[in-house]
């Protein structure tokens, strides 16, 4: 990203929404629909039971699991069938792997000896047959007309339309989802060997794990009996062996190249979120092995050959009792084991493993940790989400939480999603709270995509601010009174309103936010951040304080964004000064005010992200900065991108067609820049004004250089230029539409606009009514400058009172 002022970006569809609907005035038929869509999305209900600390659950306090490693019974009842259903009404013969489709709404399951692929709804719990007659004949066809031969371990592709099956009995299978028809990839059925080749000429010996690269171009194959690692190029379906000697390992697992490392039974195969390594878990070895996808190199990421547990540990401390299966979480940084009795996490980067579910011992118990007991737990997946990963526990399927997101798992009552949840270092305990129905406790408990509708006219207190919102993927509105706003109040709290982190989403809507504190961090009211998005119509934001950071009341970092309209900043303070800070994410207005109460810094400040790479960047379609300029080197927008990159600093639109001019009505005796472009040219689209904006040793307007596109006007009105004069560029001016300087005077013997570089004049650059007696020139043409009138340009001087000079003074050319 470069470090831009774009005032051309498109109106969102919810935003443009409200353009016709002023605060507490009449709303818009469009505004009254906006509404009424947002009202229809789902609310959370409270549930009817006795609400207590933290919880509020129909089976009272022991059903409720408030830390990682919750586990509940998912589908299935622990009896040997075959019987579809609804949950625990479902019933399975030994199961094998599973794997959820990539948008979460369906799991697929091999059932080994029942020689069937199942299927299950996640959203209902719903088991049915997919695929295979249950009885153990190799016969490719449709549905439940097609023959398995003990189906253990599956994978589906990155698009969702094929899955891939390896059978005990030597072969790979392919599952066209839509149709259901399944085919030979790999493999000779029934014919136990090892052979490299395409196809049916290849040939496997009790294959017992699969995986695939995250571009779906590769399988990965743990062939147990052979002792290999084995690759299928699924554009030719050319099998090849990426490690193993086809020798059992020696005690110390040996960790070498390709043919040159050796595997005791290695079982469930896992790929790495970038899709270089495969981990793979060596049953007959007690280790988990790390493998490239590219060299075959092999090595061991925990536990020590030959040696059993379980023993939580870092690398080879670590100790595992037979590791079966094994999925990677959604952000790549852990891998789960599945061991008979019990899961355990390993930290990819270090080989630290701990136990996130069950004991060494064998049974059957819903619970938290140790407090759960598993049957024979062996295979699992993690949902997309990431937030929970479902397991093959001999004849249930079983759920076990990855993070806290309801502290009462199986329950109909309040929960609440932790402004910690899914740490990437850690797995966090939910905290405790009281449901007491406050704006806190809303919010915590507020499913994806709900509206909290505030009937209050006034929230005050730590109950109504501190709200975080760090979720994936989530999005929440909160709505004060409709057509009049509500006013929540965090003065005294010491905390700010509104934390979005996390890729998370959050609408304010009719809302006055007051008097939150950041304390030592960013955005005194409200901080955005990590690719999320804030979107807000109709709040005002007034007396927020960031007195050891940046952004008195906004702050938008990291690739996040914020998309206002009709948003206004009052009195908003910050160690910079500043009402919004903008590092390495985008700003959108549309109408609005921005004012600059502090003495020091600036309104608007752009800058580089904590990479420097990032840069700040916003877009203003009819904002109107007002305020005193106050201390030298204030702006009313100021950019401090530290790399000059690619492209426009500054991109200005004044002419949006519904919300109007960009004007800066400024005052002020010292260095009042309307711009500070540390390093890139500007250009400017529409019409855009500047009022009374004065300087006493810089320029009201600095700049590399400047555009002016053909229909573009530009006016500066009553300015003041320091030192420097009103409009100073060490660069080149392109002007092609209208660019005015109307009763602009330079208090020094330079000029309203001084040219040091190239000036272009294909439209109208005129002065008018400006300097005064004593005073520079209208414009100022340094040496080795010059200005250049084209074909259809016109350069206009009129009124200009300068006693040195007159209207031009001239050290370069014209």
């Amino acid at each position: 990203m470069t470090g831009t002022f774009d005032l051309a970006l498109p109106v969102t569809t919810f935003l443009e929404a409200v353009s016709n609907k002023g605060r507490g005035g009449r709303p818009s038929a469009v505004w009254l629909t906006t509404l009424l869509v947002l009202s229809s999305l789902s609310l959370s209900s409270a549930s009817n039971s006795t609400s207590t600390e933290g919880v509020s659950c129909p089976l009272g306090l022991s059903d409720v699991w408030t830390t990682d490693g919750s586990v509940s019974t998912f589908a299935g009842d622990g009896t040997d069938a075959n019987t579809d259903g609804v949950g625990t009404l479902a019933q399975f013969n030994q199961l094998g792997e599973l794997v959820f489709a990539p948008d979460g709404q369906t799991v697929f399951i091999c059932q080994r000896y029942s020689h069937r692929i199942r299927k299950m709804d996640v959203a209902t719990g719903y088991v049915s047959q997919f695929a295979g007659t249950g009885t153990d004949t190799i016969v490719d066809g449709v549905g439940t007309n097609a023959g398995f031969n003990h189906p253990q371990a599956i994978v589906i592709t990155p698009d969702g339309a094929t899955l891939y099956v390896a059978e005990v009995s030597h072969i790979i299978r392919k599952i066209d989802i839509a149709s259901r028809n399944v085919t030979l990839l790999a493999g000779s059925p029934a014919t136990a060997g090892y052979q490299d080749g395409v196809g049916a000429s290849s040939l496997f010996d009790g294959p017992h794990g699969i995986g695939i690269t995250p571009d779906g171009s590769t399988l990965v194959i743990s062939d147990s009996v052979n002792r290999r690692i084995r690759k299928i190029d699924l554009a030719t379906a050319n099998v090849s062996t990426l490690a193993g000697t086809g020798v059992i390992g020696n005690a110390d697992s040996t960790d070498f190249t390709g043919a040159t490392a050796t595997f005791t039974e290695p079982s469930a195969i896992a790929i790495t979120k970038g899709g270089l390594y495969a981990l793979v878990a060596d049953r007959g070895g007690e280790v988990v092995r790390k493998v490239s996808i590219a060299t075959g190199h092999t090595t061991t990421l925990a536990g020590l050959a030959g040696q059993s547990g379980p023993v939580d540990g870092i690398g080879s401390t670590a100790r595992f009792a037979f590791p079966f299966g094994l999925s990677i979480s959604t952000d790549g940084r852990t891998a789960f084991v599945g061991e008979r009795f019990s899961i355990r996490a390993v930290d990819v980067a270090t080989g630290a493993v701990s136990t996130l579910a069950g004991v060494s011992t064998a049974g059957h118990s819903d619970g938290s940790g140790a407090v759960a007991l598993f049957t024979n737990v062996t295979w699992h997946a993690v949902h997309p989400s990431g937030f929970y990963l479902l397991a093959a526990d001999k004849f249930r399927v079983r759920r076990v939480d990855l993070c806290p997101i309801k502290c009462n798992a199986g329950c109909n009552g309040s929960y609440y999603q932790t402004t910690v949840s899914c740490n990437p270092d850690s797995y966090p305990a939910c905290a405790p709270w009281t449901d007491d129905n406050s704006l806190l406790s809303r919010v915590r408990k507020s499913a994806t995509g709900a509206v909290v509708q505030l009937q209050e006219s006034l929230l005050t207190g730590n109950r109504s601010c501190g709200l975080d919102v760090f979720l994936p993927g989530h999005s929440l509105t909160i709505m004060g009174k409709p057509w009049g706003g509500t006013v929540v109040d965090c003065t005294g709290t010491g905390m700010r309103f509104l934390n979005v982190r996390g890729g998370a989403t959050v609408k304010l809507v009719d809302l006055t936010i007051v008097g939150g504190d950041s304390g030592a961090g960013d955005g005194g009211l409200v901080s955005v951040g990590n690719a999320s998005t804030l979107e807000a119509v109709n709040v005002f934001f007034e007396r927020g304080s960031a007195n050891l950071g940046a952004g008195g009341c906004l702050f938008v970092s990291e690739e996040a964004s914020a998309l206002l309209s009709r948003c206004s900043f009052h009195q908003c303070t910050a160690m910079e000064g500043d009402s919004v800070t903008v590092q390495g994410g985008s700003l959108t207005m549309m109408g609005g005010t921005v004012e600059k109460s502090s003495t020091l810094g600036s309104s608007v400040v752009l800058r580089s992200g904590a990479n420097s790479v990032d840069q700040g960047t916003a877009a203003l379609h009819g904002t109107r900065f007002t305020g005193d300029m106050g201390a030298p080197g204030a702006a009313g927008i100021f950019i401090a991108n530290l790399n000059a990159g690619e492209g426009q600093s500054v991109v200005l639109n004044g002419s949006d067609p519904v919300w109007g001019d960009v004007v800066f009505e400024m005052a002020g005796s010292h260095d009042n820049y309307a711009y500070a472009t540390h390093q890139q040219a500007a250009a400017i689209a529409g019409r855009v004004r500047l009022f009374n904006l004065g300087a006493t040793t810089g320029g009201v307007w600095n700049t590399t250089g400047m555009m002016v596109p053909e229909g573009s006007v530009v006016e500066l009105h009553g300015c003041r230029g320091g030192a420097d004069g009103v409009l100073v560029f060490p660069g080149n001016l392109s002007v092609m539409g209208s660019l005015s300087f109307v009763g602009c005077t330079p208090e020094s013997a330079q000029g309203v606009m001084v040219a040091k570089g190239i000036v272009d004049v294909r439209g109208l650059l005129s002065f008018g009514g400006g300097g005064s007696p004593g005073s520079g020139s209208a414009l100022a043409v340094k040496s080795g400058s010059a200005v250049r009138v084209l074909p259809g340009g016109t350069l206009a001087l009129h009124d200009n009172q300068a006693s040195e000079g007159g209207g031009v003074f001239l050290q370069g050319s014209v």
